[in-house]
């Protein structure tokens, strides 16, 4: 999932700090370098990708309708900004049914304090791994 607004952030909520400070930044405009995928992390064909303007990959986006229609229980979470994207999605995954696995070492946010806070609490809704455990039997 990757968070992008419109090149004007029409479609950017303005309720809170951090998504001002998109706008202020210039941040996630569509066709830019800050919202495409880093190299290497492009999505493969047939995998589930979604865009979308919210903390959560679950929100405003068709990414539980495209994990339904797949039939898939379990989700994988990684991404920026732990206590905010990683966070939300997470939650919001549980709350929806699925089983939720965290590769805490391909998480990363500005602000390690809230990191740590955000992974430990994550443990009553996740799974929080390494990603080497994925390729474990």
């Amino acid at each position: 999932m990757h968070i992008l607004f419109a090149e004007d952030y029409s479609d950017l909520l303005r309720n809170c700090a951090l998504f001002l400070k998109t706008e202020t930044l210039g941040a996630l405009k569509l066709g830019s370098w800050g919202a495409a995928a880093y190299e290497g992390f492009e999505p493969l064909d047939g995998e589930i990708f979604v865009t979308g303007n919210a903390n959560s990959a679950f929100r405003r986006t068709e990414l539980e309708r495209l994990l339904r229609e797949r039939a898939i229980e379990r989700v994988s979470v990684m991404g920026l900004a732990t206590q905010f994207s990683v966070e939300h999605t997470a939650r919001d995954a549980a709350d929806l049914g699925y089983r939720v696995r965290i590769f805490e070492n391909c998480c990363a946010s500005g602000d390690m304090d809230a990191h740590r806070a955000s992974l430990r609490t994550l443990t009553l809704l996740a799974d929080i791994v390494r990603s080497e455990s994925a390729f474990e039997k």
